[in-house]
């Protein structure tokens, strides 16, 4: 953008002063003075704008300082505008922290380095390989290591200085390119002190210079024949086709050079490699890298490249934000205690987002198994963020997870409150609803994830598991088959599926279904008692004793299967096994205090030795 009106201000300068008429010349100055105004919004190197257009209408148009300011003052004054816009756009220091005198860099270690930095600049014009998005280099701190940089700039400088003086046209590009670059070279930036960008606007200086200065090369060796249209003829063709050659051989390898170039730029993680591969241990290169990597799904990689940068003294690259990828890194690669001190270096650092490391550490924890310690960090999170649907909605599984399933509710409803259109909100939600003894709730919530996103797989199985906990059975078996069919050797959806069927009165599919569970894997107390129930509702009560058995040995502290075996063993007609179970569940019954459970199983109990003597 401040390449672009920075021309268009020298482009309008120039149509101001080759204006035929005054209407003319004023709707050029307005054009020229907004494009100022605009180039100033965009970037402080268009500072120097002004001061190039004038050096531009002394080298072209009036031949002299004053007489440029004297036939084109209104020009200037428009053009000074700018310099106010600037100013103000700058007094709340949106570069105060990378830029500027009081960043603990010497100006003079600064100056020599970027001495070295304007030689690598022109020699990149000449061969522009390699090509780094970011370069490292080292302030010159002793004239012993500065001398070869400084030496050569300060040549190039005094070359540029006597052929400003005798206004020449190289001494006008000279001066321009020295201008545009002149504020990243005399204000120290610690975040970049050499960038190939900065070099993008001067180089257009320059190529209009090769251009021009070819063409008056070849008008001297030709002075007769190179604006003719007759063409040329004997040695001078030669040389002239020779010349071509050359000039499209040249453009011809920088053609492939760039083409070359260009492969780095088709992802953001080949770009970081391709100057990983020129500067290996460069701080900054590393940094990015590994946040890349981050976002590649490779974080073992980046674990690596992060720690490396985060050695660094430089405070300008070991920052709070290199410390939280390093976190990061090491939390998606499972180094979860790893990953708490670089987190907590980013705190400690004054990361701008404080809330966003607070509630990733709780997160991490959280997904850890860690929910005590999770809840606490997305507390501090929340506290300085107060309404984060994420924050809200962790802290829900993390008190999910602590068995406290209210408080859960509460926290995740604020969440949906806050987002409501995020389906895994109304999914957490459900959860915490099933949790808390809240089906028909949570049926609700699961519905509502399904409407916002129809293939969210999680949110199927448990609209039937809570379907069956309301006591709808029939309505529970289609999101059932659904998800058993996305997942056919989950035991746990072969097992809710069966309680739906046999809960809608079809128990030969239940106990299908519950023979699949058992055969995935399943092997829980309730699958037992399940299949049992579904297996005496088809009379098969001697194979429902046996699975009666089964949960009563997984479980010999619950009366209620127990009780359950006995009846099985008495419709099965073995009256030792009944008498034995409904003991063992009266026994357990007397000792936990259940009184009405402990009264009705003794008056089943003596009703049934009642009818044995009957017999």
């Amino acid at each position: 953008m401040v390449g672009l009106f920075y021309l268009l201000t020298l482009y309008g300068a120039l149509r101001y002063w080759t204006a035929g008429d005054e209407p003319a010349r004023v709707g050029w100055l307005l054009f020229a003075t907004t494009a100022c105004l605009a180039g100033m919004a965009s970037k402080e190197v268009m500072v120097t704008a002004p001061v190039v257009v004038l050096l531009f209408e002394r080298a072209f148009v009036a031949g002299s300082l004053r007489q440029a300011l004297r036939q084109s003052w209104p020009l200037y004054v428009g053009l000074a505008l700018g310099w106010t816009l600037l100013f103000a756009l700058n007094q709340s220091g949106p570069r105060s922290g990378t830029a500027g005198f009081r960043l603990g860099v010497s100006p003079l270690a600064y100056w020599c380095t970027e001495s070295k930095a304007l030689l690598l600049y022109l020699k990149l014009v000449v061969w522009p390989w390699p090509l780094v998005i970011h370069y490292d280099m080292p302030y010159l701190d002793t004239f012993a290591a500065a001398w070869p940089w400084v030496l050569p700039a300060l040549l190039l400088a005094m070359a540029s200085l006597y052929l400003l003086w005798r206004n020449t046209i190289a001494g006008f590009v000279a001066a321009a390119i020295w201008l545009i670059l002149s504020p990243t070279l005399v204000v120290p930036i610690i975040t970049e002190v050499a960038v190939e960008r900065r070099m993008y606007l001067p180089l257009a200086a320059l190529c209009a210079l090769a251009v021009a200065g070819g063409y008056f090369v070849l008008g001297k060796m030709w002075p007769r024949n190179i604006a003719s249209t007759d063409g040329l003829s004997g040695p001078r063709a030669g040389a002239l086709a020779a010349a071509t050659i050359a000039v499209v051989a040249v453009a011809g390898a920088y053609g492939m050079l760039d083409a070359r170039r260009m492969v780095a730029y088709e992802s953001p993680l080949g770009l970081w490699q391709d100057a990983l591969r020129n500067q290996p241990h460069n701080p900054v290169i590393l940094a990015s890298y590994g946040t890349f990597l981050i976002h590649a799904g490779r974080a073992e990689e980046a674990v690596g490249a992060l720690a490396e940068a985060a050695k660094s003294p430089r405070p300008e690259v070991a920052n709070a934000m290199l410390h939280m990828n390093l976190g990061t890194a090491l939390a998606l690669s499972g180094r979860v205690d790893e990953s708490i001190p670089a987190f907590r270096e980013a705190i400690r650092l004054q990361y701008d987002h404080p809330e966003d490391v607070y509630r990733n550490l709780g997160i991490l924890l959280v997904k850890a198994g860690r929910a005590e310690e999770g809840l606490r960090e997305l507390e501090e999170s929340l506290r300085l963020q107060p309404d984060s649907p994420p924050t809200f909605d962790y802290m829900g599984l993390a008190l999910i997870e602590l068995n406290r399933p209210r408080e859960a509710v509460a926290r995740l409803k604020h969440a949906v409150r806050l987002a409501p259109d995020v389906p895994k909100l109304h999914y957490h939600l459900g959860r915490a609803l099933a949790a808390d003894q809240q089906p028909r709730q949570a049926v609700s919530e699961f519905e509502m994830t399904l409407r916002l996103q129809p293939d969210y797989r999680e949110a199927t199985r448990e609209l039937g598991r809570a379907l069956v906990e309301s006591q709808q059975p029939t309505a529970a078996i289609g999101p059932l088959q659904k998800a058993v069919k996305a997942e056919p050797e989950d035991a746990a959806l072969h097992y809710d599926l069966g309680r739906a069927l046999a809960g809608a009165g079809r128990p030969r599919e239940a106990i299908a279904e519950f023979q699949l569970a058992a055969k995935h894997g399943q092997r829980s107390s309730s699958l037992y008692r399940s299949y049992g129930q579904a297996l005496l509702q088809l009379g098969r009560a001697s194979e429902a004793a046996a699975q009666f058995d089964l949960a009563s040995a997984q479980e010999p502290d619950d009366a209620e299967t127990h009780f359950a075996a006995a009846k099985a063993h008495a419709q099965s007609f073995d009256a030792n096994k009944a008498i034995a179970s409904a003991e063992s569940a009266l026994r357990i019954a007397q000792e936990k205090g259940l009184s009405a459970l402990a009264a009705e199983i003794e008056s089943w109990l003596a009703d049934f030795r009642k009818r044995q003597a009957g017999r």
